[in-house]
């Protein structure tokens, strides 16, 4: 289904409980390190995984850089799967149990367009541990009256029962 082309990480990732996953491509980079440097600023001990196709190696070079504990794990997915027009990088959030390895028990997805103002560890602790999604703000009417159209990608790969918060 997916195969995985190449892992690098920088020398302050560790593995620890609060793994936050991203997933993007090249032209989400910079919103991508502007997410991870306003979560460091709350959330010191957060370490970042990013599920990508395959990067310029200058974007490459910049995500290194931060000061955040960081990997990227470049993937490619087998083209003769429908992903029903999805985005790739949507289809790596969904996949992200199978892609990481058994050591991380723990991750947070966040969208890489969002701007982090506060500690987050009730999010990484939530509980029960499913997807959980909320409506965009710019949803459509019809989504935001049937929150679970959102749903749809999970439903997709199995996920019967995301939680969604309104």
């Amino acid at each position: 289904m997916f195969e995985i082309l190449n892992e690098q990480h920088n020398t302050k990732f560790m593995q620890n409980d609060k793994t936050i996953v991203l997933t993007f491509d090249d032209n989400y980079v910079e919103q991508s390190i502007n997410l991870i440097m306003s979560i460091l600023a709350y959330n010191s001990d957060c370490v970042f995984i990013c599920l990508c196709p395959p990067l310029t190696q200058q974007n490459t070079e910049k995500l290194l850089k931060t000061d955040a504990g960081l990997k990227i794990i470049t993937l490619t997915i087998d083209r003769t799967i429908d992903t029903k027009n999805w985005p790739i990088t949507t289809i790596f959030r969904v996949l992200a149990p199978w892609i990481l390895d058994e050591s991380v028990s723990n991750i947070l997805y966040l969208d890489s367009d969002i701007i982090c103002t506060g500690n987050i560890s009730a999010l990484i602790d939530f509980v029960p541990r499913y997807i959980a999604m909320c409506p965009e703000i710019n949803a459509s009417v019809k989504q935001v009256k049937n929150p679970y159209s959102l749903c749809n990608i999970a439903k997709d790969v199995g996920i019967s029962k995301p939680a969604i918060f309104k």
